[in-house]
């Protein structure tokens, strides 16, 4: 069912971005972003690094962080950095998979609008070091979000030829203080790896945040794919991953 429905992705890739580019044309944009530029730091450690359903830390724990400037009119920046060992279990690198170190760098532009939609875009690069893999690449992205619903189409545009197009779905909803998560992807490579060019991942989470702990943020969230991915990748079994954030604002 699911490749029926997705059955040409750079098509939905398009469609969404004539979308965009209509509500850039209307008349419906409002104001966003902060009124002066922002500085945000963010420090976390999780019990496994996973993207899109696969481990990239061979299934063992990181420690990961962010530093994000925010400019007024919802224009941002920022990097990104965790620690990884045999990323996507070593099945696309040419090497061997000696990667322990992934940067991704992204700028884009966030836009709020009157009907209670929120828009963004830009670019990001999935870097990692060493990469004598050449393992790197670079996604565009655009996404549309309201009420807790955020709908993501990502493309890849240079680098690493083997990942092709990823579709997502997210929704996240407040009860009693606790964040409710549900999430649903569908990633296309370029080239068939280990007998496969797609699959489909899944997961459930629950966060909440702890202002008498300094705003800790403890999220546990169950991580799972379609029988494609479990069968072809020894990482993309089921799991369990606990995460432990915090955020600081860096500017007044």
């Amino acid at each position: 069912m699911m490749k029926n429905l997705l059955a040409n992705s750079s098509t939905l890739v398009a469609l969404l971005a004539i979308a965009l580019a209509s509500l850039f044309s209307s008349n419906a944009l409002s104001q966003s972003g902060p009124l002066k530029p922002q500085v945000f730091l963010n420090v976390a450690a999780t019990s496994d690094y996973v993207f899109r359903g696969l481990s990239q830390s061979d299934e063992e724990p990181v420690v990961q962080g962010s530093l994000d400037l925010v400019l007024p009119g919802g224009v941002y920046a920022g990097i990104w950095a965790s620690g990884v060992d045999k990323p996507f279990g070593a099945v696309y690198n040419q090497v061997g998979g000696d990667e322990d170190l992934e940067y991704d760098v992204y700028f884009g532009w966030n836009k709020r609008l009157r009907n209670q939609l929120t828009l963004d875009g830009g670019l990001i690069r999935y870097g990692f070091s060493p990469d004598d893999d050449d393992l790197a690449w670079t996604e565009a992205y655009a996404s549309l979000a309201a009420r807790g619903l955020r709908l993501k189409a990502s493309i890849n545009v240079e680098g690493n030829e083997i990942f092709g197009e990823y579709l997502e779905a997210s929704y996240v909803k407040r009860v009693r203080g606790i964040d409710l998560k549900l999430h649903a992807g569908h990633f296309y490579l370029d080239e068939e790896v280990r007998l496969i060019d797609e699959y489909s991942d899944y997961s459930l989470g629950i966060a909440k945040t702890f202002p008498q702990l300094k705003r800790l943020n403890v999220q546990l969230t169950y991580h799972f794919t379609d029988k494609d991915a479990r069968d072809r990748y020894t990482v993309a079994g089921d799991r369990f991953v606990l995460t432990l954030s915090r955020g600081f604002k860096l500017t007044k």
